[in-house]
């Protein structure tokens, strides 16, 4: 009879081999407990409990409970070919749109909390977003664009967004407003579906952020953000939040609030500024660099936006403000 080898995981991440009988007493000696002490917890005698081990016929349930003798955890399951477990012990890690974005990590940890991603596919997508954040926009396409034809909506929602707005900034227009579409289609389906919530968020939240963010006001009939919120994971529901005071501003609603009565011109008043800072008409007919200096003066106009609603300035006093960041960054780029 041969002894089926079992394998250990070294500090390292490399793997060695070990037999049943092997495996078990190593960790008993780690964890301080003998064999025979161990056999007698489960209720079974040192003589019966060895056999079991140089045959290597334990069960799951009783690894299971040798496991919580031992205080350690039991992890048996398989492998799919894309790097996926799924097993005895583990369930598969919950998908989230942008998932580093839904993360919590200190300064200088970012890299090392992609590599904590257990799910290989959600890492790759957690990659894009670091590759994105580090300006290495043709990185970030690369770790996601596999994924703009997923069938899972969360995957393929969030590669549609990086994608988006890695593309601007590489000036292929055609290839970012390619993603927006597809963003839009899978709102459309599963609205139409009205069967998981949770999913129907992830969708708007996308459907806003791709449009918001670039100045685009959702097309009516759209459902409002605002109902789905508390189906978002926190950290996207905090940035979704952020994001819809930017909506609000677009919507003429601030300056309304504070008594302009031609708040309706608003969101055309800031488009034309951006349009203008860059010298252009209409995004179809701009060159790609015009694009790139377009992304950048749209973050600065919704930087300030947002930095200025939040002080409670008034609604000119934020308009001029942007309109003097966008001549100063002018300014800049001239005489670089």
């Amino acid at each position: 009879m041969v002894t089926k080898q079992l394998t250990k995981e070294t500090g390292t991440g490399g793997k060695i081999r070990v037999t049943t009988e092997e495996l078990v007493k190593q960790i008993c000696k780690e964890q301080g407990i003998s064999v025979a002490k161990l056999a007698a917890a489960l209720g079974q005698s040192r003589q019966n409990f060895y056999k079991k081990l140089q045959r290597d016929t334990l069960t799951a349930q009783e690894w299971q409970e040798a496991a919580k003798v031992l205080g350690v955890e039991f992890d048996q399951g398989f492998v799919l070919p894309d790097g996926t477990r799924m097993g005895v012990s583990e369930k598969r890690e919950k998908r989230t749109v942008l998932p580093l974005m839904g993360s919590t990590f200190l300064p200088g940890k970012a890299e090392e909390t992609v590599k904590q991603f257990e799910d290989p596919k959600l890492q790759e997508i957690a990659w894009g977003e670091l590759y994105f954040f580090r300006a290495q926009a043709e990185s970030c396409i690369q770790s996601v664009e596999k994924y703009q034809t997923s069938e899972d909506p969360i995957l393929r929602l969030s590669a549609d967004m990086l994608s988006t707005f890695a593309n601007f900034t590489l000036g292929n227009g055609k290839e970012a407003q390619m993603a927006r579409k597809d963003v839009a289609q899978i709102l459309r389906k599963y609205l139409e579906k009205e069967e998981d919530p949770e999913t129907i968020a992830s969708c708007l939240f996308a459907y806003y952020v791709t449009s918001v963010l670039i100045h685009i006001l959702p097309e009516e009939g759209t459902p409002p953000l605002d109902r789905y919120l508390s189906y978002l994971p926190v950290g996207q529901r905090l940035f979704a939040i952020s994001m819809l005071g930017h909506v609000a501003y677009l919507k003429g609603e601030y300056a309304r609030a504070q008594g302009s009565t031609h708040a309706d011109y608003y969101y055309s008043n800031y488009t034309r500024l951006a349009y203008k800072s860059v010298g252009i008409t209409d995004k179809t007919t701009a060159a790609g660099s015009q694009l790139d200096d377009l992304s950048l003066m749209e973050h600065l106009i919704t930087h300030t936006l947002r930095t200025g609603m939040a002080a409670g300035h008034n609604y000119k006093d934020i308009y001029q403000d942007c309109k003097n960041r966008l001549e100063a960054m002018r300014y800049l780029q001239c005489t670089a």
